[in-house]
Order: C-alpha cells, then structure tokens, then sequence
C-alpha cells in the first residue's frame, strides 16, 4: 500500500498494490508481517499535519492491519539533537524535538503501549536514509548548488549518522526471519563509521568539479539570521537546528543482538553516486524527480 495512485511499474513484479492515504482510512487486512513506512517526512510541515499522518495514520495502519509482527520505520529525529551519542534506552524529551520527530515519538510510544504476548512489535529508527530510491537527502544537498557557486555553512565539521539503504533492508529481512521473542524492541539502524556532514558534501562536490564549480561557504550567523526570511527553503531556521548539528546514533544493540554486520557506508557508495550524479540532469536531481530510482 502507498499513497501515490501509480507506483512504479517494476512493483507488480512482486506485488499487488492499493493506493491509500493513511490520514485518511486504511483497510481491514490480515498479514504475518507488517511494515510500516509511510509518513510525512518534513521540516516545513505544521505540527498538527505531521501528527496527523506520522502519529494518528500509524494507529490506523496499526489497527486495521492485523499482523502478528509490525514493524515500524520511525527515524532518528525522535532524538533531541543535543551532541550526544544517542541509545535506544535513553529518556527523551518532547520539548526538544523537532515537529516531525515528536510525530514519530508519539507513535512509537502509543506503539509501545499495545504490546502483548501474541503480537510482536519492533520499531527501527535509521538516520537520513540514502542510496538508491534517494529523492530527499541527495536532491537537498544538490539544491545547494546555485548556478556556478556551490553554497554551504561555513562550519561543517558536524558527527553525523547515515543510514544506506543497503543496510536498512536486510537488517529488516533479519529482523523478520530470526526466531527472537519479545513483545516490543526499539533498535538504531545506522551505518560504520560516523560521518563528518563536510566530508559527505565534499565527497559530492568531488563529482561535479568537472563543471568548474566555485565553493561559496556562508557564516553560520548570516545564514542563522537571513533563514528567518526563508521559511520554505533548504536552509531555514527549523533545518539548521535539527539537521545541522552533531546527531550520531550507537548501532551496538542490533548488532549484538541479531548478529548482523552492516558494511555498506556513504563511501563505499561513492562509485554509485557518481553514476547516478553522471547519467541524470542535475535539475531533475535537484527536484528529486519521481522515477529517478528507477532509471538505473
């Protein structure tokens, strides 16, 4: 299920699909597994859309799909981005989140609260997911270029956590396929090592230096100040306070407890970013165009 009315073609393949809007209603089905990954990801967003389809739409899906094990694709912005070393064990506070991580707080506490003996429910919360079928983290980094300059903070030496696509899926097929009870676990998706948001954003300027590009670093105060006039920009003041920051997530707990090894980082990427970055225009990755996944 999913809300756009026309997936891409290349999931009939697997699949049946119905188009659903989960702000809305869900229909009754009955399923061994469930997983949930719908939501309204956005720093620009109102409070009370985000609520509505992060918090109140994860109930429906909860309630109405009756499965023996939900899992639920929460993300890491229901931690504070306070600079610490964040676990799954740690007391949050409400007051420090964004909007959108309060949304996926809230339904994962609610989550918590139906547990039972004969239901299992586990909750990921992976840190700005990348790879292929991107259409978020890499065109907000791209849109950073404006004609030749390519515009950053100036300050850019932030610990970030990432998550590659490569590595979420099968620590979610081997979450599915182990024999591990439990009513309810809350574990970090994340790849090795840490990384610095310099780095990453480097490491993508590398590939477009062919056409000449001019490196424009902004003080953090001006950009601070001049985002108060650019609510719906990349750069805005919600942006900047919960995604420019130290946000690093420890992945111990999965890995002790599944025995899974996560190799896949933004590095060893590189080369497939590189042919994405080559064979698309750079306008449609800007905008993050629909069928951008499915091209290669």
């Amino acid at each position: 299920m999913g809300r756009s009315k026309e997936p891409p073609a290349e999931l009939f393949n697997y699949a049946e699909y119905k188009s659903v809007d989960i702000s809305s209603s869900v229909p009754e089905l009955e399923a061994t597994v469930c997983i949930h990954c719908a939501g309204l990801a956005s720093d620009k967003e109102t409070r009370e859309n985000l609520l509505l389809v992060n918090t109140e739409g994860t109930k429906k899906v909860f309630s109405n799909i009756h499965a023996d094990h939900f899992i639920y694709l929460s993300s890491a912005s229901a931690y504070p981005p306070n600079g610490l070393l964040h676990k799954e064990d740690e007391v949050i506070d409400e007051a420090e989140l964004s909007n959108y991580g309060l949304s996926k707080l809230r339904a994962e506490s609610w989550l918590q609260l139906q547990a039972t003996a004969s239901k299992k429910i586990t909750v990921l919360r992976p840190r700005g997911v990348y790879g292929k079928g991107d259409r978020i983290l890499l065109p907000r980094i791209l849109r950073l270029k404006r004609g030749p300059f390519l515009i950053t903070p100036a300050k850019l030496d932030y610990k970030i956590s990432l998550t590659n696509i490569e590595n979420l899926l099968p620590a979610t097929e081997k979450i599915i396929s182990a024999d591990k009870k439990y009513s309810y676990e809350l574990f970090n998706i994340t790849d090795n090592p840490t990384h610095l948001l310099g780095d990453v954003i480097n490491s993508i300027w590398d590939i477009l230096s062919e056409k000449k590009n001019i490196s424009f670093r902004v003080p953090q105060s001006i950009i601070r100040f001049s985002s108060r006039f650019l609510p719906q920009s990349d750069l805005n003041a919600n942006t900047l306070k919960f995604y420019l920051c130290d946000h690093e997530l420890s992945n111990e707990k999965i890995k002790k407890v599944f025995g899974l090894e996560l190799p896949h980082n933004f590095y060893n990427y590189r080369s497939v970013l590189e042919q994405w970055i080559i064979s698309v225009p750079l306008v449609d990755l800007q905008k993050g165009a629909i069928d951008l996944p499915w091209r290669i």
